[in-house]
C-alpha cells in the first residue's frame, strides 16, 4: 500500500511537470513562428527583476490597504503590532480574495509551485499572512534569482560525467521524495489518524486536542519536508562546480531562510502545543538535519 501510494505521488508530480513542459514548449512555439527573440530574458534580465520587484511591491501594498476591509477571523495575529512595516512585509489578511472565488494566496503560490499535492494543510496555507515577504519569493525570488544556477551554466559551461549526472539526479530524486513522503504523512495523519496506512505512526496528545508525530518522517527529524527542500537546491546547484560560490547563493539562501521559518514555527508551535511541544522536543530532538540541527 505504501508502495503504492509512493508510486501514485511520483506519477502525479510526472504528470503535472509535464503538462507545465507542454505549454512552455507550445509558448515557445508560437514565439517562433511569429519571429520573436528566444533570447528575450536572458538579453533583459536584469529589467525583468526590477520591473518584478516593482511589481511586487505594488500588488503588496494594495494588498495592505484591503486588508482593513477584512473581516477579523481572516486577519493575521502576528500582523496586528501596529508597526506597518512589519504589517506590511508579514501580510495582514491570511485569506484574501478578489469576489468569494478567486483566493489570491493560492494564485501567488501557484507561481512558484508544480503541484499542490498534500500542501493545503501546511502552515504557510492555513495560518500565515499574504504580504510583501511572500509576494516578492514567489513573483522575484523563485523566477529569477533561483536560477541564477542555470545562468552560471550559459555564461561558464561545466563538464559533468555521466556518474555525477546519475549522483546528482539520485540526491535530487531523494529530496523529492523526502519532501512528498514528509508532506502527505503529514496531511494524511491530519486528516484521518487512524488510517490503516498510518497504523504504526506513534503520537502525542496534545492539549488543543491535536496529535504530533514522533515517529515516521516526523520523528526522524521535526521538519522532514524543509530537508528534503535544502536537499533538492544542492543537487540542482551541484552541475554548477565548485569554482565559484555565486551559484550556490540561492541553496544558501533558502537554507537561511528556512531555518528562519523553522525557528519561526517552533515558536508558535511550542505556544499552541505547551508541555506536549517540549515533550515532543525531547523525543525527537533534531530540527532539520539529524544529529546537527
Amino acid at each position: 500500500m505504501e508502495f503504492c501510494m509512493c508510486m501514485k505521488n511520483i506519477f502525479c508530480l510526472f504528470v503535472l511537470g509535464f503538462a507545465e513542459l507542454i505549454v512552455s514548449l507550445l509558448v515557445l512555439f508560437v514565439l517562433g513562428y511569429f519571429n520573436f527573440p528566444l533570447t528575450f530574458v536572458y538579453s533583459h534580465f536584469i529589467h525583468l527583476i526590477v520591473a518584478s520587484v516593482l511589481f511586487s511591491f505594488v500588488f503588496s501594498v494594495w494588498l495592505y490597504f484591503k486588508s482593513f476591509q477584512a473581516p477579523t477571523y481572516n486577519i493575521n495575529p502576528e500582523a496586528t503590532t501596529g508597526y506597518q512595516y512589519y504589517d506590511f512585509f508579514v501580510g495582514r489578511e491570511v485569506h484574501p480574495r478578489i469576489g468569494k472565488m478567486f483566493d489570491i494566496k493560492l494564485f501567488v503560490l501557484n507561481a512558484g509551485m508544480i503541484s499542490w499535492e498534500y500542501f493545503l494543510s501546511s502552515t504557510t496555507i492555513q495560518y500565515e499572512g499574504v504580504g510583501y515577504q511572500l509576494i516578492i519569493v514567489f513573483f522575484t525570488l523563485t523566477p529569477f534569482f533561483y536560477c541564477i544556477p542555470v545562468l552560471y551554466l550559459v555564461n561558464y559551461r561545466q563538464y559533468v560525467s555521466n556518474y555525477c549526472i546519475f549522483g546528482i539526479a539520485a540526491l535530487y530524486s531523494l529530496g523529492l521524495y523526502i519532501y512528498t513522503q514528509s508532506n502527505r504523512e503529514k496531511y494524511m495523519f491530519r486528516r484521518n489518524a487512524h488510517d490503516r496506512s498510518l497504523i504504526n505512526l506513534e503520537s502525542i496528545p496534545s492539549l488543543n486536542g491535536k496529535r504530533l508525530l514522533i515517529s515516521g518522517w516526523w520523528g526522524f527529524v521535526r521538519h522532514p519536508n524543509k530537508l528534503g527542500d535544502i536537499i533538492i537546491f544542492v543537487a540542482w546547484t551541484l552541475p554548477c562546480g565548485f569554482e565559484n560560490i555565486f551559484p550556490y547563493l540561492p541553496a544558501f539562501f533558502v537554507i537561511m531562510y528556512l531555518v528562519y521559518q523553522v525557528l519561526k514555527s517552533e515558536r508558535k508551535c511550542e505556544i499552541r502545543h505547551g508541555a506536549a511541544w517540549i515533550r515532543y522536543t525531547s523525543c525527537v530532538q533534531s530540527r532539520i538535519f539529524p544529529q546537527v540541527f
